[in-house]
């Protein structure tokens, strides 16, 4: 039988229990290390090539593993990876890493699936899946839970800038969630990460137009938002009920609603409401165009998610 195979089946055996077995510590971490061992000596008998361009490609921002290059890439960094987790457990048996333990468990089961159909090798059936996309409502909750956290009672920086950072992270996405936007991108089609406060200009700039009815007011957001910003470039810390304050106005965003829709179902959706979906994009384009620097284009989303489109 060919070598690749049986030590894939391997892998596939060892993944399984792990899944099985979880949460059990001390038995999990020691099967983790085999099943760690298996898969970097999988990889070596598929000897994937190295490049100089290795650490830009693994850090890449969209990751494709359909493409060799890419693939193998991931594939030396998983390994590598692997060897940590290896040494980590080898000096304590008993340390504590659920939350790599459960990444660790569906990464390695989609990369492992890529590496199949790259190598046309035999798939695995874990029918599990991790969300590689964070929405604005997940940081939202993810900052208060920092804040709020029983445990987390005596107030420290860390605790804080959990919370800003999170808040944040919230706050870019749900600009772009407000207007059903998925991405700005330059003129090669690259993602552009200075474009993060665009849709909050336009927001801010647009509120009193027809094309929103909002739960929230937008220029109190843009402050929060250019607060974040401020702590995580400068570090500076907060009072406590700073970050209350903002969690509080922050919530608005995500209110919502019982509505009829036109075939008489009821269902709940997100408050705020885009009157002319049409209208605003075209607007939204526009406006990004006549920001100073390079040419930005705007790629939407099938609909936007923190949104109900009434017209």
């Amino acid at each position: 039988m060919d070598k690749r195979v049986t030590s894939l089946e391997e892998i596939y055996s060892l993944h399984q229990r792990l899944v099985d077995m979880f949460p059990s510590p001390a038995e999990d971490n020691l099967l983790l290390k085999e099943f760690c061992k298996a898969f970097r000596q999988f990889v070596a008998i598929l000897k994937p090539v190295s490049n100089s361009n290795r650490f830009g490609v693994v850090f890449k921002s969209s990751p494709n593993l359909d493409d060799r290059k890419q693939l193998m890439a991931h594939m030396i960094a998983a390994v590598d990876y692997m060897e940590n987790i290896e040494s980590r457990i080898s000096a304590d048996p008993t340390i504590q890493i659920s939350n790599e333990f459960i990444a660790i468990i569906f990464d390695l089961d989609k990369l492992l699936k890529a590496i199949s159909v790259g190598y046309h090798l035999p798939q695995n059936k874990f029918a599990g899946n991790r969300n590689m996309q964070v929405d604005s409502y997940t940081s939202f909750k993810i900052a208060g839970k920092f804040f709020w956290c029983p445990s987390q009672l005596q107030r420290s920086n860390m605790t804080n800038g959990y919370t800003i950072f999170a808040l944040r992270q919230a706050l870019e996405l749900a600009g772009q969630e407000l207007l059903g936007l998925l991405k700005i991108v330059d003129e090669n089609g690259e993602t552009d990460k200075y474009a993060a406060q665009i849709p909050w200009q336009f927001i801010v700039a647009n509120e009193k137009m027809l094309f929103f009815n909002l739960t929230f007011n937008a220029a109190d957001i843009q402050k929060i938002y250019k607060w974040t910003n401020h702590f995580v470039h400068t570090g500076n810390d907060a009072f406590c009920w700073v970050n209350g304050l903002a969690l509080k106005t922050v919530e608005r965003i995500y209110i919502s609603k019982k509505t009829t829709h036109w075939d008489g179902q009821q269902d709940f959706v997100y408050a705020n409401e885009i009157r002319n979906y049409w209208s605003l994009k075209q607007s939204f384009e526009q406006f990004v165009l006549t920001i100073k620097g390079k040419p930005r284009f705007a790629v939407w989303a099938p609909t936007p998610k923190l949104a109900h489109i009434t017209g």
